[in-house]
């Protein structure tokens, strides 16, 4: 098998299976033998910045001189980019040795009447086998959607928890109200395994010390005030300086050597695929596809004079809360509006529709993805920034678009 068919086969699990029970991924984790059992983890969840603690710590951990493997989800461009060997995407011999062994149990399971593994319970299993395969020593496990029924959640016993900010996000999967998607959140929490948490929401922090009292668990809590004071100046914006922050606190949990100077020094290398990523000369893509993270996206640019703004986002979101937050916030040249290649794209014209109840700025429609990337970067001139933003399906199509010469 080549890597090409092993992709070709995991896009379309969706199409014949459904969610599973975390016993289902409890018994396919254990028909491969326990893969991963033994590591030192730690287990992420939250609405944004998950997937930025992971890499915060990520970078903690191997300056401290240990070995890592970080499993993250969604991946831009290639599925190996979720399986991350000390700081590097698995090989594809390695990718397809775990694709392999996952695929023939998988088999055995659906022959067996107990259902095909889900996409995400596929990777997580494969995750595992390859972290175990090389032999590292910790593993950074960060959830798909939730927490409680999360697959990454069948992890019998992590060493710290971290909960990241919550904010409202797949409603209709995990709840209405912050205190509800909390509940679902706080579900990754342990008896007795510290957790650590944002508590930038009251509401949310209320639900999540609630559920760390009754399981025993200890609980850090780590405030705005100390986001924005972090002590060693971390670059970037203030949701990022959270966001290292709760990954500096959750280290304080294991069992690390580290001098305060190389903290700083291996905080402020670490660069996030998809957050803020400069990928061409002043040009920049953020995967900031809810409220919150369009918020943050703003408050991060705001001393921006006239940038350019190129926007697409699945349908399924609030987009005209989405389109109203970026045109209160951004003094813009100029909004770009294109589709992308999935079946959940909003129509451009609907785009369009919502951006001029807003905003007096001119519009443009693409609806191909790198037809608009190459107006955005016309409009931009030299002077300006383009700034790429919204569904994290547009972040990777720019991407591999750059990848082969756009």
């Amino acid at each position: 098998m080549i890597i090409s068919e092993a992709y070709e086969y995991l896009a379309g699990i969706p199409k014949f299976t459904r969610k599973h029970p975390l016993e289902h991924t409890r018994k396919l984790v254990a028909l491969l033998g326990n893969p991963g059992g033994n590591k030192k983890a730690i287990h992420v969840a939250g609405t944004n910045g998950k997937g930025s603690v992971c890499h915060y710590l990520q970078a903690i951990i191997l300056a401290g001189g240990h070995t890592t493997g970080m499993f993250t989800s969604p991946h831009l461009v290639r599925v190996n980019e979720r399986f991350m060997i000390n700081g590097e995407e698995v090989s594809d011999s390695l990718f397809l040795q775990a694709f392999t062994k996952v695929l023939t149990v998988a088999q055995d399971l659906e022959e067996a009447g107990e259902g095909h593994p889900s996409y995400f319970e596929f990777l997580y299993a494969m995750g595992l086998l390859i972290f175990e395969e090389s032999q590292v020593e910790y593993l950074i496990l960060e959830t798909g959607l939730g927490g409680r029924l999360d697959a990454t959640n069948s992890y019998q016993m992590p060493l710290v928890s971290v909960i990241t900010s919550i904010s409202l996000d797949h409603q209709q999967i995990l709840g209405e109200t912050i205190a509800e998607i909390a509940g679902e959140k706080a579900g990754i929490i342990r008896e007795g395994v510290p957790v650590v948490a944002d508590g930038s929401s009251p509401e949310a922090l209320a639900v999540i010390s609630q559920v760390a009292k009754a399981r025993r668990a200890p609980l850090k809590v780590v405030t705005p005030e100390e986001g924005r004071a972090l002590s060693w100046q971390l670059s970037g914006s203030d949701y990022q300086r959270m966001n290292g922050t709760l990954a500096v606190a959750a280290a304080g949990y294991l069992p690390l050597s580290l001098e305060r100077e190389s903290l700083r020094r291996a905080l402020e290398e670490v660069r996030i695929p998809g957050r803020m990523e400069e990928v061409l000369p002043g040009v920049y893509v953020e995967g900031a596809h809810n409220e919150a993270g369009i918020a943050a996206f703003c408050r991060n640019i705001q001393r921006e004079v006239a940038p350019v703004i190129l926007f697409s986002v699945v349908s399924d979101k609030d987009v005209s809360a989405l389109i109203k937050i970026l045109c209160d916030n951004i003094e813009a040249t100029a909004f770009v509006i294109t589709g992308i290649k999935d079946a959940r794209r909003a129509s451009t014209e609907a785009l369009a529709t919502e951006f001029a109840k807003y905003t007096k700025c001119p519009i443009y429609q693409e609806e191909d993805s790198l037809a608009a990337f190459r107006l955005g970067y016309r409009l931009k001139g030299a002077k300006r920034k383009l700034y790429c933003v919204g569904s994290l399906y547009l972040v990777g199509e720019i991407k591999e678009a750059l990848d082969v010469g756009f």
